[in-house]
């Protein structure tokens, strides 16, 4: 009632303005004291009785009083906004260009020309843009096709119509609206951990679901891997199956970035952040596969593991210590680094924290820093050359190590035995878990 009442005084101002300029001399400035002879208009309805916000479509308004006893020029407000064009095709019958407004809702509209106006409530509406809030699944397979249901509103009101999909850029099929708030498409094949944004565009508007849906290497668990290389921007390896799936380098990608990181772990949300070897730290974008919400690392760090949200680090040189996230500072923690810490892996296997650096592995005290017995890790060499471990991580209660020279050896850090896993024939700068 508030929102119709002040969109009748919008009107009324109008009028005054008209009759000053001298456009309608004649109107009153209420119906009720029209001119004893010439009825004022009315309004039964509105046909369509909805439009976009962006205006521009044509609706009939079908009333009374729009030709008869020199009624016209009509003017329309819709919502204390002028209408663009009104015509009359006859007595009752008056088509409107729809002006275009700033929220969806009901409007009042108003019909003003010599013998007065006729104002009405609840007969017309602007529609809602459509939105998207969530899909499911969230992960599906890169290499298959799959069906995702959406989630969100404006799917079918207002004579929506089947919208159109893509994803990243390509059309999806098959597309099945359900009701208002769900439906259904068929997507292909996609880049191996990348986020792609869903569009939709139907005859109401458009909506973007940014970041909701994952095609990813495997719905099984395995380990992400970066290289030193370029031939690849980075890679799924399952250990138990051998399954590989390399990720490659997205066009989005920034020409001159370097490949791999120093660093690498993923958060409780399934977030990926890394340490560049420039000493930039940020959340990885898999789709443009550059780093977003960076900021300048304080220390140049070689290794990452986190408990909960407390991210822990070493730094070149072995210092152990917190990492801020937020804001790139690094906190040692203790004063005795690790040995030889220049190339080293951190991981938490059984609430322990261990860290390997060359040819030693050792557990730390997270909260004293305090270095535990080195155990020597034995075989280490491959092809006569004395590989480091760059990097670590537990998976199903087994310590797995990746070397410099590439190969993926499980640890066991009481007696520092190893085994080959799988010899990947490049270097892998960092490792984290995938799941």
């Amino acid at each position: 009632m508030q929102q119709h009442t002040r969109e009748v005084r919008i009107a009324q101002a109008f009028v005054r303005r008209w009759v000053t300029v001298g456009v309608l001399a004649s109107v009153p400035l209420i119906a009720s004291c029209g001119s004893d002879t010439n009825a004022p208009p009315s309004i039964v309805s509105v046909s369509p009785d909805f439009g976009p916000l962006t205006g521009g479509t044509r609706i009939t308004i079908t009333g009374s009083g729009f030709v008869g006893d020199g009624a016209e020029p009509n003017r329309v407000l819709i919502g204390g906004v002028e209408a663009p064009l009104a015509s009359a095709i006859d007595d009752q019958t008056l088509e409107v260009l729809l002006p275009p407004s700033t929220s969806a809702g009901e409007r009042t509209v108003v019909v003003y020309n010599r013998n007065g106006y006729a104002n009405e409530a609840g007969k017309f509406h602007y529609s809602a843009l459509p939105s998207i809030t969530s899909v499911q699944p969230t992960r599906i397979e890169y290499n298959k096709t799959s069906r995702v249901v959406v989630t969100g509103s404006g799917f079918e009101k207002d004579q929506a119509g089947i919208p159109t999909i893509t994803i990243a850029g390509v059309k999806a099929t098959d597309v099945m609206v359900m009701n208002d708030t769900t439906l259904s498409f068929q997507i292909g094949p996609g880049l191996p951990m990348s986020k792609p944004d869903i569009e939709l565009k139907n005859t109401v508007g458009s909506a973007t679901g940014k970041a909701l849906l994952q095609y990813v290497p495997s719905l099984g668990k395995g380990f992400l891997l970066f290289s030193k290389s370029n031939n690849y921007f980075a890679a799924f390896y399952d250990p138990i199956s051998h399954a590989f799936v390399d990720v490659p380098s997205s066009e989005a990608r920034v020409p001159d970035a370097k490949p791999g990181y120093r660093a690498l772990y993923v958060d409780d949300a399934g977030n990926y952040w890394a340490h560049t070897r420039n000493g930039e730290f940020g959340q990885i974008d898999f789709t443009s596969q550059n780093l977003t919400k960076t900021v300048r690392a304080g220390a140049r760090l070689i290794a990452f593991e986190h408990i909960g949200n407390d991210v822990y680090a070493l730094a070149r040189g072995g210092q152990f210590g917190r990492f801020d996230i937020s804001t790139g500072e690094f906190t040692a923690i203790g004063n005795t680094p690790v040995p030889n810490g220049n190339g080293c892996g951190l991981a938490l296997l059984a609430n322990t924290m261990f860290a390997a650096c060359f040819d030693r592995i050792m557990p730390i005290n997270i909260t004293t820093g305090a270095i535990g017995p080195q155990v020597a890790i034995a075989p280490l060499v491959v092809g006569g050359q004395p590989p480091h471990i760059s990097d670590m991580r537990a998976l199903d209660g087994i310590l797995y190590g990746v070397t410099s020279l590439g190969e993926l050896l499980t640890i066991n850090p009481t007696n520092g035995i190893t085994a080959t896993v799988e010899d990947f024939g490049i270097p892998v700068s960092a490792m984290e878990i995938f799941q």
